[in-house]
């Protein structure tokens, strides 16, 4: 029951069925089944999901559905070293699973392994040729390895095929943008954005190509009508942050980036922005600590220059200096 839930009413319908299947007797599909719903849920943490499917592999070490979520949930916290061992022995239990190669896939893309993942989803598109996201990671697999032309015509059949689905107007957009083509990338988001109604990804990328196309004004109005909406993170936060620093609207930028951290997640470019509004604030010395939060959170190091022009521009000759010797 509990897995017909999952395929018909979602986790939430199936995680009850499995909690109920544990209480008459503990079986891999029960520990399984419940550590993947409730994870997706939320109810449990990945660390926590993990005990369970650990806990289904005990009692059969070849339950693959366990070996998968494993897998998954290191994808989701970013273990992509632990993702690949749990998918690789995924696909030593079965070597056609589609899921697994999938997720191999996208655990070697986040490594930089693009060839080997587009190799892994063209193999696993052999075997499931209709798989959308598949698709879509083809795409992504594409684009990273700088075949953006292919990448577009592949973005174009996925729209083809999957008009009312916002990743195909994504890639497409992004693939133009890549190609110098950000007229065009931008009507595709305008389109998507018209066909489909209020979507957080497709506002976030239209914001994204106004602004690299310099039209920041306009962006700033798209990335507010994203933030609106129920599903934004703090990557949104970020651009708006980015955006308004670009109108010099420091006040505005400090508050995004602001919220951008106030998501929990710690990203060095939102204390590097907040790092540029404090020397306009006429803050140098924050300016400098807040800059050295950046780089230790992981900011590359080409952006010292930047603070030091915008430090010398603001008359800070002694803290410019002192971050050239810093860093």
């Amino acid at each position: 029951l509990g897995g017909a839930l999952w395929e018909t009413d979602g986790d939430a319908a199936a995680l009850e069925a499995f909690e109920e299947a544990l209480k008459i007797d503990v079986s891999v599909q029960g520990l399984g089944g419940k550590a993947a719903t409730a994870r997706r849920l939320g109810v449990i943490s990945n660390e926590e999901a993990r005990r369970l499917l650990n806990a289904a592999l005990a009692i059969d070490p070849d339950y693959i559905w366990a070996v998968r979520e494993l897998g998954w949930s290191h994808i989701e916290d970013r273990n992509y070293s632990d993702a690949k061992l749990a998918f690789r022995e995924a696909l030593d239990i079965e070597p056609k699973d589609v899921n697994a190669r999938y997720g191999l896939g996208r655990a070697k893309l986040s490594t930089g392994s693009a060839e080997e993942a587009l190799t892994l989803f063209n193999s696993a598109l052999a075997d499931a040729p209709a798989d959308f996201s598949l698709k879509v990671y083809r795409v992504i697999a594409l684009r990273k390895l700088d075949r953006n032309a292919q990448a577009l015509r592949q973005a174009n059949r996925l729209i083809a095929e999957n008009p009312d689905r916002s990743s195909g107007y994504i890639a497409r957009g992004l693939s133009l943008v890549a190609l110098e083509r950000r007229a065009a990338a931008i009507v595709t988001y305008q389109i998507a954005d018209e066909k489909l109604g209020p979507d957080n990804a497709i506002l976030y990328w239209y914001a994204d190509a106004l602004s690299v196309d310099g039209r920041f004004q306009e962006a700033l109005q798209v990335i507010d009508r994203g933030i609106a909406l129920d599903d934004v993170d703090y990557s949104d936060h970020l651009l708006k942050s980015y955006i308004a620093l670009e109108l010099e609207n420091y006040p505005l930028a400090r508050k995004a980036a602001e919220a951008s951290l106030a998501t929990g997640v710690d990203d060095p470019w939102a204390h590097y922005y907040i790092a540029i509004t404090l020397v306009h604030e006429g803050a140098a010395t924050e300016a400098v600590s807040r800059f050295s939060t950046a780089m230790s959170a992981g900011l590359p190091e080409h952006r010292v220059g930047a603070v030091a022009r915008e430090l010398i521009s603001a008359g800070k000759y002694v803290e410019a200096a002192q971050l050239r010797l810093n860093f």
